[in-house]
C-alpha cells in the first residue's frame, strides 16, 4: 500500500551564523520511495469558466467542486486563447447581507504557448512509502478558454507531494493580466448570540 508521510524539519539560523550557513543542519531526510510519472486524462470541455467551483477550499458546509471530474490535461485539438486563474483565501467582502469569503478571478492573455507546454508536463506519483514536508501549497484552479468561449479545467503538473512543479506558475506570470474580478463565494455565518442568565441575590 502506498503511504505518503509528512516530515517536518525546523531550522533556525540567527546572527552571523546565518551568513555562513547552519553547520549542524541535516542535508537530507529519510530515503524516498520510488516515483513514477503520469499524464492525467484529458479534461472535459465545458461551456464556460466557473471560478465558483474553487469554493471547494471553503468546504465547511458540504460545498463541492462540481467540475472536479472534468479536470485533467489539455484535450487534443483544444487551442486556448486565454487563461483564467481562480484563487481562494482573498480578503473577505461585506455587503448588506453579511460578510463573504471570496474567490479572486484573474483573466490573462498573450502567448499561451509556453504555458501550454508547461501544462503538458507529466505529474509524479509515489509508488511506495514517500516522505513529504509538512506544509501545504494552495494551488490555484486554472482554466483555459478557446476562441469559442469553451473552457477546460486543467490540472497543474504536480510532485509526488501534491505541490506544483516548476514551469506553470512562471509561464503564467509572463502573460498579460486583462481583468481581475472578486467573486462572493460563501457567506459567513454570524456568531450565535449568547444569553446570560442572572439570579437575583437573596
Amino acid at each position: 500500500m502506498r503511504q505518503i508521510t509528512t516530515w517536518l524539519a525546523v531550522v533556525a539560523c540567527v546572527g552571523t551564523a546565518a551568513l555562513s550557513g547552519c553547520s549542524n543542519v541535516p542535508q537530507a531526510g529519510p530515503a524516498q520511495g520510488p516515483v513514477s510519472t503520469y499524464l492525467p486524462a484529458p479534461a472535459g470541455i465545458l461551456t464556460a469558466v466557473d471560478c465558483m467551483t474553487t469554493a471547494h477550499w471553503y468546504d465547511v458546509n458540504g460545498l463541492a467542486d462540481s467540475s472536479a471530474a472534468s479536470m485533467g490535461s489539455i484535450p487534443a485539438g483544444f487551442v486556448p486563447v486565454s487563461a483564467v486563474e481562480c484563487m481562494a483565501f482573498g480578503n473577505n467582502v461585506t455587503d448588506s447581507t453579511g460578510e463573504w469569503r471570496t474567490i479572486t478571478q484573474r483573466q490573462f492573455s498573450g502567448d499561451l504557448g509556453p504555458l501550454v507546454k508547461a501544462l503538458n508536463g507529466a505529474s509524479d506519483k509515489a509508488d511506495g512509502d514517500y516522505i513529504c514536508t509538512a506544509d501545504l501549497e494552495i494551488i490555484p484552479d486554472l482554466w483555459l478558454v478557446n476562441s469559442a468561449g469553451k473552457a477546460v479545467h486543467v490540472q497543474w503538473p504536480q510532485t509526488a507531494c501534491h505541490k506544483s512543479k516548476p514551469g506553470t506558475k512562471e509561464t503564467l506570470a509572463l502573460l498579460t493580466l486583462e481583468k481581475t474580478t472578486v467573486l462572493k463565494a460563501v457567506r459567513q455565518q454570524p456568531p450565535a448570540s449568547k444569553s446570560i442568565s442572572t439570579t437575583a441575590a437573596p
